[in-house]
């Protein structure tokens, strides 16, 4: 919704924002190629840290690059992380869940991960669309996702 807010500041077209938005699921999808190799690589927590970042970073930037072409390549890079971030906290949880209690577990992460987005909406109406002011409230949110496996101690989380 910042995003959109923004493009419409910046005078990028509807028809540009649709394309921008498809970036993410572009990228989305390219990450459910190539993140299980990152993770393989370099372990879950520390991709899980690294992709938070990335994203943290790239949201940050959008104020900065204010042009269509930027912003496409930016929601490329952030559905990229977003999906390697999906697949680290699942199957973390899939492995800490019982067989009984799997479908539950996820269950709340879903509602929490939806509750966490929708909770960014809040702020957009609040400040005016040519402000900076809801970039670093939305980049905030990746780092702080809900049962992030960096957070518990003595109890790695599962390669993938």
């Amino acid at each position: 919704m910042v995003l959109g807010l923004r493009a419409g500041f910046e005078g990028i077209s509807v028809a540009a924002m649709g394309v921008i938005t498809a970036c993410y699921f572009i990228g989305f999808g390219l990450g459910s190629f190539v993140c299980p190799r990152i993770v393989d690589s370099a372990g879950p927590i520390r991709s899980f840290a690294a992709l938070a970042s990335v994203i943290s970073g790239v949201t940050l930037a959008h104020p900065l690059l204010p042009d269509p072409l930027s912003w496409g390549l930016m929601r490329l890079v952030i559905g990229f992380c977003f999906a390697g971030l999906y697949m680290v906290v699942q199957s973390w949880l899939n492995a800490r869940a019982s067989n009984v209690l799997r479908g539950r577990v996820l269950s709340i992460y879903g509602t929490a991960a939806f509750a966490g987005y929708r909770s960014l909406r809040r702020p957009a109406p609040k400040a005016s669309a040519g402000e900076e002011t809801p970039a670093p409230i939305v980049a905030a949110n990746p780092g702080t996702v809900p049962l992030d496996p960096s957070y518990e101690e003595g109890h790695p989380a599962p390669r993938a």
